[in-house]
Parts: C-alpha cells; sequence; structure tokens
C-alpha cells in the first residue's frame, strides 16, 4: 500500500471558513486554542459523488474579508456567499456537488 502524506494548515478566525477534500483514507486533525473566550464552528460533512471518490484532496481558505458579500437592504445587511449562487454573485469554495451555502 502506498502512504501518500499531504499536509495542509490554515488558521481560521472569526467568519472564516475552512473547505477542504479529503479521502477515506485520509487522516484529518483540529487544534483549538487552549485558552481564550467562547468558540462556536460549524462542521459539515458532504459524500463525494462515486466518479470522484479518488479525487485529489484539496484545503481552501476562504477568509471572511475575500468572501463575495451580496448585500440585501438598505440597513446594511448582507450575506456571505461561501458555495454555489445567491443573486446571481458565485462563491469562492470548489464542490464536487451543486450546493448552496450561506453565511448570513
Amino acid at each position: 500500500m502506498n502512504t501518500k502524506i499531504v499536509v495542509n494548515y490554515g488558521v481560521i478566525g472569526e467568519g472564516d471558513v475552512q473547505w477542504m477534500t479529503i479521502l477515506h483514507q485520509e487522516y484529518h486533525e483540529e487544534e483549538f486554542p487552549k485558552k481564550g473566550g467562547t468558540f462556536q464552528m460549524v462542521q459539515m460533512w458532504v459524500n463525494l459523488p462515486a466518479k470522484d471518490k479518488e479525487t485529489t484532496p484539496k484545503y481552501q481558505d476562504l477568509l471572511l474579508n475575500d468572501m463575495v458579500k451580496v448585500r440585501i437592504d438598505e440597513k446594511g445587511s448582507y450575506v456571505n456567499v461561501i458555495a454555489g449562487q445567491f443573486q446571481g454573485q458565485k462563491g469562492k469554495a470548489t464542490t464536487f456537488s451543486p450546493m448552496h451555502l450561506y453565511n448570513a
């Protein structure tokens, strides 16, 4: 069996997104700060389509300041487009299955 080690990492701040494509035989580890205030996160796992199961692993840092923002009212409210589209604006995440993911 061939073992391939791929090391990717990033520091995720408030509002940032870490988007990864990993395979079934890959090892995934996360580290969290040892001290600090309240920590909130959402972790979502999406199964790859059968045709993409052996794809090359990929790591994407989607930083809040680089995200596509769509203004939704005159009061300054907006939607960050992470994946898919919202009102014609496309998010930066590369996906294998069609999906829409936003932060509002």
